[in-house]
């Protein structure tokens, strides 16, 4: 689903320009608000320069999925575009004017908080970059918390119909599985990369490889039993140079 609007993670508003942060930086000392155009060279400034460069009155909304002043959610993505409702976000401020809520339904029930309560509880989708010196073909998945469907076994196996070898940080009762037509394997770790020596403690990512896909993708879910009610995503990418150059994993 294409969004006329862009998702901002972190955003500060100049009415706020006047209070003192409740946060501190390195040296222990109160940081003011200020506007989010100063200090160009800031990493929310870059990151989202290609947003607002042709429109700088962009509308957008801000969320958070462990706001201030709130219990803790058992939430840890922050995937982009339609996968975002099956993240279960909670959104504190949006500014998105009512003719782009009425056009897109799936954004509406997300800024205005309504659950999901019907199926699917899984979404699944393709696009292809239009670029003809860098043509990519890309999947994307989101499982909601109410799928209870792990990401690796039953969402990505089952939509490749491939085995799978993953790197991510696992439990004792999440084992590889090795028997059947489709095999699910841990990377055992440390492994080498790149002439690198990479151990999964040192590594926050979590991947899977696709074998004989010439895929990788990126997931927000742990390997963990634990994980089948955490609501995650995957983006997905095919390309014919991964698999020559993850060959040795």
């Amino acid at each position: 689903m294409i969004f006329t609007a862009a998702i901002v993670i972190l955003i500060s508003f100049k009415a706020c320009m006047a209070q003192v942060a409740t946060c501190k930086d390195d040296a222990d000392a109160n940081i003011d608000w200020a506007s989010i155009d100063q200090g160009a060279g800031h990493s929310i400034v870059l990151t989202m320069a290609h947003f607002v460069q042709n429109n700088p009155r962009i509308n957008a909304f801000a969320y958070s999925d462990d706001p201030p002043n709130l219990p803790p959610r058992n939430v840890k993505s922050k995937a982009k575009g339609k996968a975002v409702r099956y993240q279960e976000p909670y959104i504190y401020a949006n500014n998105l004017p009512p003719a782009i809520l009425n056009q897109y339904i799936e954004l509406s029930n997300l800024v205005n908080g309504v659950d999901v309560r019907i199926t699917p509880f899984l979404e699944h989708a393709k696009f292809t970059t239009k670029a003809a010196h860098a043509v990519a073909n890309i999947q994307a998945f989101g499982k909601h918390s109410k799928s209870f469907a792990d990401m690796y076994a039953r969402v990505l196996r089952n939509k490749f119909a491939a085995s799978i070898r993953i790197w991510a940080p696992s439990d004792t009762r999440s084992k590889s599985i090795c028997k059947g037509q489709y095999q699910l394997r841990k990377i055992v770790s440390p492994m080498q990369l790149a002439g690198s020596q990479v151990s999964r403690e040192a590594d926050s990512a979590r991947w899977p490889l696709v074998e004989g896909k010439n895929t990788f993708c990126f997931t927000t879910n742990d390997y963990k039993i634990s994980e089948k009610q955490i609501p995650g995503a995957a983006i997905c990418l095919e390309n014919a140079g991964i698999l020559l150059y993850c060959s040795s994993i």
